[in-house]
C-alpha cells in the first residue's frame, strides 16, 4: 500500500474553527456517554435508533450548535464510536 504524509498549516481562523468543532464533538460524546450510563443503570439497552433520536433531540433542544453544516460528521463519528465501544 502506498501512503503519503501531508502536513497542514491552517490559518488562525481555521485553527479556531477546528478547535470549536472538536469541542462540540467532545460535548456530544460526553452527553451520549452520560445517557448510556443512565440507561445501563436502569437495565435498558441502547440501540442505534435510540441514540440517533437522542442526537436529534439534542440538536433541537440543548445543543443547537449541532445544526451547523460540519457537525453532521461529528454526530456520525460520535454515534459510530459510541456504538462500537466496548462499554
Amino acid at each position: 500500500m502506498l501512503t503519503y504524509k501531508v502536513q497542514l498549516y491552517p490559518s488562525k481562523q481555521q485553527q479556531a474553527k477546528f478547535i470549536e468543532q472538536l469541542d462540540i464533538c467532545r460535548k456530544l460524546y460526553n452527553k451520549l456517554l452520560e445517557e448510556y450510563k443512565k440507561a445501563r443503570e436502569k437495565g435498558e439497552k441502547i440501540t442505534q435508533i435510540k441514540t440517533q433520536f437522542f442526537i436529534v433531540s439534542l440538536k433541537n433542544n440543548s445543543m443547537p450548535e449541532l445544526k451547523e453544516r460540519f457537525n453532521g460528521y461529528c454526530s456520525f463519528f460520535c454515534l459510530f464510536q459510541f456504538l462500537n465501544s466496548p462499554l
